[in-house]
């Protein structure tokens, strides 16, 4: 997921649709509505971020693994030093 102004602004437009859909839905939460909406908005970015963090977690991968593989790949211009008992 990308996190980027464009994917902020249509989230904070579906936040907006959602809310004027309550506020004509549910006439009896209106005062609520209205009063949760700035908090809401403000939330947006705050939100995004840990949405943003948790799709790139490790996808299952620790340290010990990604360890073992960096010392698995041989780097590229050195010499094969072989060491002779």
């Amino acid at each position: 997921m990308k996190c980027n102004l464009k994917t902020m602004v249509t989230l904070a437009a579906a936040l907006l649709a959602a809310l004027a859909i309550a506020y004509f839905a549910f006439p009896a939460a209106q005062a609520f509505i209205v009063a949760s909406a700035p908090l809401l908005l403000a939330l947006i970015c705050p939100v995004m971020m840990m949405v943003m963090m948790w799709t790139m977690r490790g996808h299952g991968t620790n340290a010990k693994e990604a360890a073992s593989k960096a010392e698995a790949v041989p780097v590229r211009g050195t010499p094969d030093v072989v060491q002779e008992a």
